[in-house]
């Protein structure tokens, strides 16, 4: 991998995932850390909005923790019923650590880089600060995490790792797009994307559009800049964009959201999950990107109870079997319901 691949036109995946809290001392790149505990952000003018800064201070008792999200969305109630079995989920990501003992059972040895082009999408970083932004490899872990969460939904689907992004979490659409054919041609049922293409050009909405008729559900992250709004692409409806609420349902602070029928909204938790991270390690990890994880993997188990259900289909019955989701000011939201997987699957 080299040094540096960055430019204007490269997207950060890593804007969709909030700060890594674990227990620990504070590593050398972790000036900010002190402002995120007294703010609950790390503000930066420059980028605009939140910057959701890597901090890996891992704890590894958090083996034995349980993830909140499983019991918000009701997946451990549902896994006597279906757990994701035979359904094949794309994780187009970056960092990943595919030998990671939480996930390497469910991952296929089919995976693709399409940042170097090439067949191994472990990416472990390498221990540069690239991108002079004060923290060194900052989405080291952030594909695991993901992929990480998709299980706890959907404990027996199977995860072909698609690498778009760098160790500092920046790609390119041409990056993204190629990951995504990829998960095209290897015929997936569900790829997950936590992270949105920077524009609708034509280009992503043509290729979009193929994946949806092609009976793939996409599922990417709405983004943690804190706006009422969400990309223009999703109003394309080929992909479902995904909002991070806490363990009250209520929207989180940072998560963008917009209350609209035009588009194919779902919240899902986002806030203080505990998943894996690298090196054997588990980390509390907060952002949109690992709830897109979630809505993934409830839709795996779905898809395994209704095997003849499109993408359409799989949203809709995620959305109207879910359960309602509140405003930041304490309103019941009219949509973005998050899902409640034994109602998805059993009514």
């Amino acid at each position: 991998m080299t040094a540096s691949r960055h430019s204007v036109l490269r997207v950060p995946l890593v804007l969709l995932a909030l700060a890594v809290v674990a227990v620990g001392a504070p590593s050398a790149d972790a000036c900010w850390l002190t402002d995120w505990f007294t703010e609950g952000s790390c503000h930066t003018p420059e980028k605009g909005g939140i910057d959701p800064t890597t901090v890996p201070i891992i704890d590894e008792d958090l083996l034995f923790s349980v993830n909140p999200a499983v019991v918000m969305i009701r997946a451990n109630r549902v896994r006597d019923v279906a757990t994701g079995t035979g359904v094949v989920v794309a994780v187009l990501d970056g960092g990943f650590d595919c030998d990671h003992p939480a996930i390497a059972a469910n991952v296929l040895p089919l995976g693709y880089d399409a940042v170097d082009d090439d067949n191994d999408p472990n990416d472990g970083g390498d221990w540069w600060d690239n991108d002079w932004d004060g923290v060194r490899d900052r989405a080291v872990g952030h594909g695991t995490f993901v992929a990480g969460q998709v299980l706890a939904a959907a404990p027996d689907a199977m995860i072909l790792p698609v690498r778009v992004r760098d160790d500092e979490g920046w790609g390119t659409d041409a990056e993204t797009r190629a990951g995504m054919r990829y998960a095209l041609e290897m015929g997936v049922d569900i790829l997950n994307f936590s992270g949105s293409f920077a524009d609708d050009e034509p280009e992503n909405v043509a290729l979009l559009q193929e994946l949806h008729a092609a009976g793939i559900l996409v599922v990417m992250s709405a983004g943690n800049d804190g706006l009422d709004e969400i990309a223009n692409i999703f109003f394309e409806r080929t992909a479902v964009a995904v909002c991070a609420m806490d363990a009250e349902r209520t929207l989180t602070p940072w998560t963008n959201f917009q209350s609209t029928t035009e588009a194919a909204v779902l919240c899902a938790p986002g806030q203080d999950l505990i998943g894996p991270y690298g090196a054997d390690s588990y980390a509390i990890w907060s952002g949109t990107s690992f709830a897109t994880g979630l809505v993934s993997g409830g839709a795996a188990v779905v898809l395994e109870a209704q095997p003849m259900f499109g993408p359409s289909d799989i949203f809709h019955k995620l959305r109207d079997t879910g359960r309602k989701v509140f405003s930041r000011d304490g309103n019941r939201l009219p949509i973005g319901r998050s899902p409640h997987l034994y109602r998805a699957v059993t009514q």
